[in-house]
């Protein structure tokens, strides 16, 4: 059989029927500068707080609440939960448009948003070279790309105490900080977890959660001269448990020459919503930094 396009969720992007069988969407890879992204991490998410997020005049806008009502068009309540994360993770799943009626009031219009991606992490997450720190973050992304206009507000209108906001923008890469090592090369340890691909991320044509396969790091570039680099990923459901995928992948990079390096690797298929993370030492003494991207292929439900 002859290769067809299947309706993707994201139109420059499509799946291929060959023989009897599906195959995998074409294979995707985080970040890419195709998408503008996004980020706010949460100090606070008290009654009263909103979060605008949208596409030109297309905005919606998100309201904390301690108790549901029926909410105007372009309008969604979420229930303020018992710690700022926890609502968070219902800000996220107001985004896609999870059904909660005990905790998420939807407007007209605005079930899933129809322009916005979102997904919730505790680990710190690169938008670019800006870090966000670990916290209560609210991840972003534009669902159809290189689009070209320039109004892409994520605005909070009210006070949002401790909060830090990382309006759309296009990037290319994630920058990940390599903690500095000691004069001894046993005080060269991993840095803290990042994430890569958030939980609940990677959907079908129909919208499902699917598994997927990471099977490319691509690094971009290094802070300093000839070092060795190494990564270890993870997958996790819950960001409580996190399980190996790859230990010490090795990344060394001559950060002196242009271009970009890959490193290819198999490990396990990312469970149905699960996130993808990633940890990186260095063998120099200082503090560095590494862009990286991850390539991943995605799989249909009955695969």
């Amino acid at each position: 059989m002859g290769a067809s396009a299947l309706n993707h969720p994201y139109p420059d992007q499509d799946a291929d029927i060959a023989e009897t069988h599906d195959h995998p969407p074409l294979s995707q890879v985080i970040p890419s500068g195709a998408y503008r992204r996004g980020a706010i991490t949460f100090g606070s998410a008290a009654n009263g707080q909103n979060i605008i997020v949208g596409y030109n005049t297309n905005l919606i806008t998100y309201t904390f609440v301690t108790a549901l009502s029926a909410p105007v068009a372009n309008n969604v309540q979420i229930k303020v939960q018992g710690t700022v994360d926890l609502s968070v993770r219902k800000l996220a799943d107001a985004i896609r448009g999870v059904t909660d009626a005990a905790n998420i009031a939807y407007g007209t219009g605005t079930k899933p948003n129809p322009d916005i991606q979102g997904a919730y992490t505790s680990q710190q997450i690169a938008i670019g070279t800006t870090l966000m720190v670990a916290g209560s973050t609210l991840y972003l992304r534009f669902k159809i790309g290189d689009r070209s206009v320039t109004a892409f507000p994520t605005t909070f209108t009210t006070t949002t105490v401790g909060s830090t906001l990382v309006d759309f923008t296009r990037v290319f890469s994630s920058r990940y900080n390599v903690p500095a090592g000691g004069s001894d090369i046993n005080d060269h340890v991993a840095g803290a977890l990042q994430t890569l691909i958030p939980m609940n991320w990677v959907f079908d044509v129909n919208n499902n959660p699917v598994r997927y396969d990471p099977n490319i790091q691509v690094v971009e570039g290094a802070s300093s001269g000839t070092t060795v680099y190494e990564c270890d990923l993870l997958w996790s459901s819950d960001e409580i448990t996190f399980h190996m995928i790859v230990q010490g992948l090795n990344l060394s990079f001559a950060g002196t020459n242009a271009g970009s390096q890959e490193y290819w690797y198999h490990g396990d298929r990312v469970p149905v919503g699960a996130g993808l993370y990633i940890r990186v030492r260095g063998s120099n003494n200082g503090a560095e930094t590494i862009d990286i991207k991850t390539q991943y292929h995605q799989y249909p439900v009955n695969i």
